[in-house]
């Protein structure tokens, strides 16, 4: 598992336990990510190329879905994208961070169970990962 550096190690070592319990009979792979775009934390089961990827993609979602809440009322909590070869599951889990996971195809898994992890997960863990929104001001800006 990846994990942002600028966590501490012993809060590094509960993620990566927690995270790792995601990963069960048909998930393949969790990945956090922040809402711009960047991997914050990936399990074993995807490269880092292709947690970089689904990362900005998680963002590009995320918006969209955002964009529409006022349809529905309340903030986005959720989304489930199902394709024929498996399942993307994206949920909140802190302020500007998401959780995705991914599956295989439908029948293989249980997204009532994975949903209901991911959510416990993200009440233990989003407090631990909020990413506040960058600065335009940052180091390397002026």
């Amino acid at each position: 598992m990846t994990l942002l550096t600028s966590i501490p190690k012993d809060t590094r070592q509960q993620l990566v336990w927690l995270l790792d319990q995601l990963v069960s009979p048909g998930v393949v792979s969790a990945t956090l990510a922040a809402t711009d775009g960047l991997v914050l934390s990936h399990t074993d089961g995807i490269s880092r190329d292709d947690a970089e990827a689904l990362a900005a993609a998680v963002s590009g979602l995320w918006s969209l879905g955002r964009a529409q809440s006022h349809l529905v009322g309340g903030g986005l909590r959720q989304q489930l994208l199902e394709y024929d070869g498996g399942m993307l599951l994206l949920s909140a889990a802190g302020e500007q961070t998401a959780l995705a996971v991914v599956t295989g195809p439908a029948h293989e898994v249980e997204v009532d169970v994975v949903a209901h992890r991911m959510n416990e997960l993200a009440a233990q863990v989003g407090p631990i990962l909020s990413a506040p929104p960058r600065r335009a001001d940052g180091p390397g800006r002026s």
